[in-house]
């Protein structure tokens, strides 16, 4: 039967059997709820880091002490939450979508891809255009790419190609084109690396448990987050002879990582 939400009360029917909230704002409602049903909380990101500390941060914190069934996205934050609030939690691993993302047949790689979100302070834009900067004086004549968002291009102090709000079927092949990528993430990981590896694309990422304990893939270049290091890491990927060899091994190596796993597993927990 499908749940009929009452609109001016947030409760449910007395037929549903779990709620589960998908953010800090919703845990609320849930737990205020007098519905009989189990509660779990599907825990994307760690969520109080959003904002600076303050009111935001702290109600966000308040939800993690709340009883429910945590589910999250990776083990890091299954970790966390557990150690440091006693959230119960059941991780769930990340996958890639091998049908867009995969190795393409003669497509050079001599390229340099950067998600660059600058609207969203925890992907470390700023961090990643001062790294990409030191990239473009070492090697002048490489294109870099920005994907994410778009960008004036007066901001940027370096010759770029800023390409925003594209559909996921293009997606692959300008991941094919990369021989390194730079996916920064300061909170939980970015669901990019494994997409990058499935084609053929060496990540960059900031060196952290927050990424390490979600993947620990050991064709994933981390380096410390600050721009010297990063640039060094993707200079030394650009620079490896093996450009197609090192693609396939990378792209072997997310052969287990789909989806559906992760959809089981969520659905275990």
């Amino acid at each position: 039967t499908e749940a009929q939400i009452l609109p001016w009360t947030g409760e449910v029917g007395d037929d549903v059997d779990a709620i589960v909230a998908t953010g800090w704002e919703t845990a609320y409602p849930s737990f205020r709820s007098s519905s009989p049903a189990r509660r779990f909380y599907f825990v994307q990101d760690f969520e109080p880091w959003f904002t600076a500390v303050g009111t935001s941060s702290v109600l966000a914190e308040a939800t993690y002490r709340f009883g429910f069934q945590g589910i999250t996205a990776g083990g890091w934050l299954a970790h966390k939450l557990q150690t440091e609030f006693g959230m119960p939690t059941a991780p769930f691993d990340f996958g890639a979508d091998r049908e867009h993302y995969h190795l393409m047949p003669g497509i050079t790689r001599d390229e340099v891809f950067f998600y660059a979100r600058a609207a969203t302070e925890r992907r470390g834009y700023d961090l990643g255009i001062l790294a990409l900067d030191l990239v473009s004086k070492a090697r002048p004549d490489v294109t870099i790419n920005l994907v994410g968002e778009a960008i004036r291009p007066e901001t940027v102090p370096f010759t770029h190609v800023n390409i925003a709000n594209i559909g996921i079927d293009q997606l692959g092949a300008i991941y094919n084109r990369s021989v390194a990528a730079l996916v920064l993430s300061f909170t939980n990981l970015s669901l990019l690396p494994l997409e990058l590896l499935s084609a053929g694309t060496i990540p960059v990422v900031n060196d952290g448990p927050n990424n390490r304990m979600v993947i620990d893939n050991p064709n994933i270049s981390w380096a410390p987050a600050v721009p010297a290091a990063l640039a060094e890491a993707i200079l030394e990927v650009l620079d490896r002879p093996d450009r197609d060899a090192m693609a396939a091994r990378a792209a072997a190596s997310t052969a287990d990582a789909d989806w559906a796993r992760s959809g089981r597993q969520m659905l275990d927990a």
